[in-house]
C-alpha cells in the first residue's frame, strides 16, 4: 500500500514564511525569551534559547531568503525542532512562530511540479513548494539548514 498523505504541520515564522514540515519533526513548542540574543553579523541567527537545560540556537530560515525579521525582544513563541544531520552537538534548533503550528494532510497533488517551485524560490532553504489550502509553503532542505547552523553557530 502506497503512502498517499503525510501528516504535515505548517509554521508560520516570524519572516513570513510558511515552512511545511513532517509532524515528527516538532520536539515542542515553547513560550520564552532568547538567553543570548545574536551577536553575530548573521540575521538569520537570532541567537539562542535555554531548553530543558540545552543551549540551542534559534533561527529563522526566511531571513535566509532575504525576508526581514524585527530583532526578538521579551517573550515569543518558539517550534523546536529536531536536527536529523546528525551533527555532533546540534540535537535541536528553534523557529521562531507567529502563531501555533497548524496540521494538515499533504499528499503528492499538493506539490508544485520543479520548474513552479524554482520559479516562486530561489532560495537553498527551499527543498520543494507546495499549496497547502490555498497558501504557498516551502518544503525546506532541513539538511541544508542545518549544515547552516554548523558553519556559523558551531555547537
Amino acid at each position: 500500500m502506497a503512502l498517499r498523505k503525510l501528516n504535515t504541520l505548517l509554521l508560520e515564522l516570524m519572516s513570513g514564511i510558511t515552512l511545511a514540515i513532517p509532524e515528527i519533526e516538532l520536539a515542542e513548542v515553547v513560550d520564552q525569551s532568547l538567553s543570548q540574543p545574536n551577536e553575530k553579523n548573521k540575521p538569520w541567527l537570532l541567537g539562542k534559547l535555554e531548553w530543558r537545560g540545552l543551549e540551542i540556537p534559534a533561527i529563522d530560515p526566511g531571513v535566509i531568503c532575504g525576508k526581514q525579521v524585527s530583532p526578538l525582544e521579551g517573550i515569543h513563541r518558539f517550534g523546536i525542532l529536531f536536527a536529523l544531520e546528525r551533527i555532533p552537538g546540534l540535537g535541536y534548533y528553534a523557529v521562531p512562530l507567529k502563531a501555533p503550528p497548524h496540521p494538515v494532510r499533504v499528499g503528492p497533488e499538493d506539490l508544485l511540479t520543479t520548474t513552479d517551485a524554482q520559479e516562486l524560490s530561489r532560495c537553498e532553504v527551499t527543498a520543494s513548494m507546495a499549496e497547502i489550502e490555498g497558501k504557498m509553503v516551502v518544503i525546506p532542505d532541513l539538511a541544508y539548514i542545518e549544515r547552516t547552523i554548523q558553519s556559523f553557530a558551531p555547537v
